[in-house]
């Protein structure tokens, strides 16, 4: 998985902003936006009996079901660990908009016109994936679909399986998490490993479809 730079002196507005763009439970944004100082929009302001910087029953919830632990420890204790889980979101999902590729990049790497990547992402079945922050701003390639031979082996079906509105954050992180169910000759891999090892595709499609 890419290194991510864990700066956690500075937390800025658009760091917050950049977290609920992602999805990020809103609680792991209002533990950062306290802990900066910084006023909590209405949208993500937790109900008149929730006065803790902590986690709401159906976050908690969500979480325990990703696989979290530490939730049930005393309150300083979980205080703590869920500021430093906020911070780890917050830096990886920093790390996935800087490490991302740029539409000209992505052409140049596959030798292809800037046009024909355009249609790569937009066609009926797309064969590459990007995401944009706003609306009208540009196109960012997650780098787990490169690597040296050009795009990992499968990724249309891939893109198929998963939707057109698959979180940019969580297809990241699966693509690049080693899975258990990914296994050869006692060697785990991550999704993204396995089709480069040219592995047959319908194990990933499987998980994927699990989203």
């Amino acid at each position: 998985m890419p290194k991510m730079i864990h700066d956690h002196t500075q937390i800025g507005t658009a760091d917050v902003q950049l977290m609920a763009q992602f999805g990020v439970p809103a609680a792991f944004v209002r533990i950062l936006l306290r802990d900066a100082g910084l006023p909590i929009p209405n949208h993500l302001a937790s109900s008149d009996a929730d006065t803790s910087p902590g986690l709401l029953p159906d976050e908690e919830a969500i979480l325990r079901e990703g696989g979290a632990s530490g939730l049930g420890a005393g309150v300083t204790d979980t205080s703590a660990k869920q500021r430093m889980m906020a911070l780890d979101l917050m830096n990886e999902c920093k790390a996935l908009v800087d490490q991302s590729y740029g539409l000209y990049e992505v052409a140049k790497r596959l030798q292809l016109s800037s046009e024909a990547v355009r249609a790569c992402v937009s066609g009926e079945a797309p064969d590459l994936y990007a995401f944009q922050l706003d609306s009208d701003g540009p196109w960012l390639f997650p780098r787990w679909q490169f690597y040296e031979l050009g795009r990992i082996p499968g990724l249309g079906h891939l893109l198929s399986a998963a939707g057109e509105s698959v979180n940019p954050l969580v297809v990241s992180r699966f693509m690049w998490m080693q899975s258990i169910d990914l296994e050869n000759d006692n060697e785990i891999f991550s999704p993204r490993e396995w089709l480069i090892k040219g592995f047959e595709l319908e194990s990933v499609l499987m998980l994927v479809r699990d989203f």
